[in-house]
């Protein structure tokens, strides 16, 4: 038989509990002033003889909101900006395969292992030239056969000095031997695991950490010279970017190099093409039997030279097939006076 009116059994109050304050006890509890806990007493006989105990209401968010303190003005120097405390021990890697499936799964495989922040993807060795030279990341993983530019023309057109630290990818086994011989950081083999993968970004991690750059420079340095201690190899060409395209200048057709801010100019015949590269570092990229540095800007191809002519005690002009002057400094008369004797 079902109850009648209030005398609903979900309604009534457990044994030995107080019941719930009625509609007004509960608006007059709202009303109490703010600086004590609002509170309700239950009436005697509620609860046992002798009074009730304490019931709180719940809490109401325009009573219990305790004003916050002001916020104080950053000190001097100080950022409001606060840095994850591992972003600066994060290693900025560039991934540079030909097939889109691998770079997808080199990926996955290198946001599993951590502590990595991938700056760039590359599908052939030209955009790796040029993303190593513009983004300056501390690792690449570098395919070895691309179109293009292989891995290895890759290192020699950017140079020991700007390259970062290499870790070769490929599915050929007498590839691998041959990063090895030219002193890679390491090496992967397709396929591969992510056992495998953790292993060669931890190398990595332990390179970048405690030998420096130094180390690293020495390691591409022999990369650039040759595997196997050989003669040195010079690049046979460069790929220089022109707006959305890239062209390749071979280097003997050079005539001279000059100087020009962070870039250097390629003159060949009628034009000039900008790379983004060094003096110093092209230097030691063209072979040193067929080009001369005369000064500080300029980088001379002997092929195209018609006549040098002594200019001072210190000094000589160099006259080119196609009717460029170009006049040495006194620094390097020595290297100069051993070419024309």
């Amino acid at each position: 038989m079902r109850p009648r009116g209030g005398d609903n059994l979900h309604n009534a109050p457990a044994p030995g509990r107080a019941a719930a304050p009625s509609g007004a006890a509960h608006r007059a509890v709202r009303a109490t002033a703010v600086g004590a806990p609002p509170k309700f007493v239950a009436p005697d006989g509620a609860g046992g003889p002798g009074g009730g105990r304490t019931v709180y209401p719940r809490r109401d968010a325009t009573e219990w909101t305790r004003p916050r303190p002001p916020l104080r003005a950053p000190r001097a120097g100080t950022s409001l900006i606060t840095r994850h405390p591992m972003a600066a021990d994060l290693i900025k890697t560039l991934i540079v395969d030909d097939e889109p499936l691998a770079r997808q799964r080199l990926r996955m495989f290198l946001e599993d292992v951590g502590g990595l922040e991938i700056v760039g993807e590359c599908q052939n060795g030209l955009e790796a030239i040029d993303a190593i030279r513009g983004g300056a990341p501390d690792l690449v993983f570098l395919d070895v056969q691309m179109p293009g530019a292989d891995g290895f023309e890759v290192v020699k057109a950017v140079g020991p000095a700007e390259m970062p630290a290499i870790v070769f990818v490929t599915a050929f086994d007498r590839f691998a031997v041959q990063a090895f011989e030219a002193h890679a950081l390491d090496y992967l083999l397709k396929p591969f695991t992510r056992a495998r993968l953790a292993d060669a970004v931890e190398r990595a991690r332990e390179v970048l950490r405690s030998r420096g750059r130094g180390a690293l420079e020495e390691r591409l340095s022999a990369l650039v010279a040759g595997a196997g201690g050989g003669a040195p190899r010079h690049p046979e060409r460069f790929a220089v970017k022109t707006g959305n395209e890239y062209h390749f200048v071979k280097a003997a057709e050079v005539e001279w190099v000059e100087a020009a801010d962070n870039y250097v100019s390629l003159h060949v015949g009628r034009r000039t093409y900008l790379l983004r590269d060094t003096m110093s570092s092209m230097e030691t990229k063209l072979d040193p039997a067929r080009f001369v540095r005369i000064r500080a800007s300029a980088i001379v191809n002997l092929d195209f030279v018609e006549a040098v002519q002594p200019w001072s005690g210190t000094e000589f002009q160099f006259v080119l097939r196609n009717g460029t002057r170009l006049l040495s400094s006194r620094r390097y008369r020595e290297r100069i006076r051993a070419l024309i004797r």
